[in-house]
């Protein structure tokens, strides 16, 4: 399954970090640069699988850990409304 950002989200990087805003749910999230680097993945559909490859190229990391990591952080982002199942 693929993912997008949803529409009720706005970001901004506030001395080096990225805050969300859900819009609707009035509630936020600040991300490091790591979590910055996946929300920013996200201009496009993504999947679990697809985040996993583009982010090991990115960062030195073992692929159990990455997906692990990336899953729950999709995970949160999914239950919180901030990214949708893609039309």
């Amino acid at each position: 399954m693929t993912y997008q950002r949803s529409v009720s989200v706005l970001q901004q990087d506030v001395e080096g970090k990225l805050i969300l805003l859900h819009t609707t749910r009035w509630e936020y999230m600040e991300f490091n640069a790591q979590g910055a680097a996946i929300w920013e993945l996200f201009n496009t559909p993504q999947s679990l699988e697809s985040l996993v490859a583009k982010l090991r190229a990115d960062f030195d990391v073992d692929e159990e850990t990455c997906r692990l990591e990336t899953g729950r952080l999709l995970d949160q982002l999914l239950s919180s409304g901030y990214i949708v199942p893609a039309a």
